[in-house]
C-alpha cells in the first residue's frame, strides 16, 4: 500500500526522504515532522517538498528506526 493511502488510516507513519537524507513522522493529531541526520525534529507543512518527496519515496520505516536515525 503507497504510504499516501495510509496517511488516512493510521494515526503514526514513519518514513525517509532518501534524497535530503531524512526522515519524517506523521502523526494525525500533530501533522509532519522533520529530522535531519544530527539535528532535532522540526515542524513542517504537508505541503513541503520535502513531505510530498519522501510520501512520493514510499519507503516506511519503523517507530526504532526513526528515533535512532542520528
Amino acid at each position: 500500500m503507497k504510504l499516501i493511502q495510509k496517511l488516512s488510516k493510521v494515526d503514526e507513519l514513519y518514513f525517509t526522504n532518501d534524497f535530503e537524507d531524512a526522515v519524517i513522522r506523521y502523526s494525525k493529531k500533530d501533522g509532519y515532522f522533520v529530522k535531519f541526520k544530527g539535528k532535532s525534529e522540526f515542524p513542517q507543512v504537508h505541503s513541503s517538498q520535502i513531505v510530498f518527496d519522501g510520501l512520493c519515496d514510499n519507503n516506511e520505516i519503523s517507530k526504532k528506526e526513526y528515533e535512532d536515525f542520528k
